[in-house]
C-alpha cells in the first residue's frame, strides 16, 4: 500500500513534517486478523495511526528508499 505523511505530524525526531517530507512510502500489507500498533515502510519509516494518510497510486514523489528495498512485482 502507498502512505503519505500528513503535514504539521511531529516525527520521533522532534521535527515537524513540512511539505519536503512527503513523499509517497511502500508498505507491506499486513497479514492476519490483528491490527498492528504501527505500520513500518521499506524504507524503515515508522508511521503510527494518525500519522499519515493511504493513497491510491503511487502519486507524486516516491521515497527512493523504499523503492529501492520493496520487493519485484510477481508475474504469473
Amino acid at each position: 500500500m502507498f502512505a503519505r505523511l500528513r503535514r504539521g505530524v511531529t516525527l520521533p525526531g522532534g521535527r515537524v513534517v513540512g511539505e519536503t517530507d512527503r513523499e509517497v512510502h511502500l508498505i507491506p500489507i499486513p497479514l492476519g486478523d490483528d491490527r498492528p500498533a504501527a505500520l513500518v515502510a521499506y524504507c524503515g519509516l515508522v508511521i503510527r495511526p494518525g500519522q499519515a494518510d493511504l493513497v491510491d497510486t503511487l502519486a507524486g514523489m516516491p521515497c527512493p528508499l523504499c523503492m529501492v528495498r520493496s520487493p519485484a512485482p510477481v508475474t504469473r
